[in-house]
């Protein structure tokens, strides 16, 4: 939680619920399922005023997770 408040520059409560909010949606793998990765460039796109498709395999790489998962 100190690591979170230092780096987000929110005050402890707002961290913590913050933190609570987020915990529940990382993976035992640490990959993110295909639907995710496209709603979460979707926001991105938004958020800058892209208008172009961007691959999701040019935004996310969990290689190294799958094979670390598969070993």
């Amino acid at each position: 939680m100190d690591t979170m408040v230092k780096f987000s520059e929110l005050d402890r409560q707002l961290a913590a619920r913050t933190y609570d909010g987020m915990i529940k949606t990382f993976t035992t793998t640490g990959v993110v399922d295909e639907e995710t990765q496209k709603n979460d460039l979707d926001i991105v796109r938004e958020v800058l005023n892209v208008t172009k498709e961007v691959p999701i395999e040019r935004a996310y790489d969990f290689s190294f997770a799958r094979k670390r998962t598969a070993s």
